[in-house]
């Protein structure tokens, strides 16, 4: 969790990789909160006019998403946390953000489920 918090781009790459794939086995053994924290910052800092090879904010929301699917709970404590007692106007700013993400994902998803739906 350490490597989320690097200046080098390749070991944050590396840390958001691991959080997502490893989530399931290792999440009673860090502070999980903190972990998903770090993660809903990364996915939300980075801007649209500094989109570079090395932008890793599209891999922190897929491990985001990742999360979601492995233990909701836990994303949904963590969540609801962060907006009703936000460290710093930026940090809820942040997680309301990475709300208009997931609620476009979700409808996106429930869109062409319900198409497909209706090819069958």
């Amino acid at each position: 969790m350490i490597y989320l918090h690097e200046s080098d781009v390749s070991c944050k790459a590396l840390a958001i990789d691991l959080c997502s794939r490893g989530f399931a086995v290792w999440q009673h053994y860090i502070d999980a909160m903190e972990m998903l924290r770090s993660l809903f910052n990364l996915a939300t800092s980075s801007k649209k006019e500094s989109i570079t090879a090395q932008n890793i904010a599209p891999q922190a929301r897929q491990a985001v998403l990742s999360v979601v699917t492995n233990n909701a709970g836990i994303f949904m404590t963590t969540l609801s946390l962060d907006i009703l007692h936000p460290q710093s106007l930026e940090h809820r700013k942040s997680v309301l953000q990475l709300v208009a993400f997931l609620t476009r994902k979700v409808c996106r998803n429930r869109i062409l489920s319900r198409a497909v739906q209706r090819r069958r």
